[in-house]
């Protein structure tokens, strides 16, 4: 019997941000202003993550990704380390994948 509710728990990041239970945030990851972390998100160590940006459940984002500010990250998501590759909105470089 299961004595716990099975749904995601929402943890407070600090600044407006949170994060929902369960996911995986490693170690030396910066996460800016009002930014929401899916369940079952996977965020690698060294990541900076920009103000207001939304990752959603199931992403993988590979270590040392650097996230512009207002990005979207889409359900599943991989961020490979074997890639390289650029977001960019009309004004400026929202999301660079090194």
């Amino acid at each position: 019997m299961i004595d716990e509710p099975l749904q995601g728990k929402k943890i407070d990041l600090g600044q407006g941000s949170c994060a929902w239970w369960p996911c995986h945030i490693g170690s030396n990851t910066t996460v800016g202003k009002q930014v929401s972390i899916g369940a079952l998100a996977h965020i690698g160590r060294n990541v900076n993550i920009g103000s207001q940006t939304r990752i959603q459940g199931g992403a993988y984002i590979a270590d040392t990704t650097e996230i512009g500010e207002s990005v979207f990250i889409g359900p599943n998501v991989v961020r490979s380390e074997e890639h390289t590759s650029e977001l960019q909105s009309p004004d400026h470089l929202v999301c660079r994948l090194l």
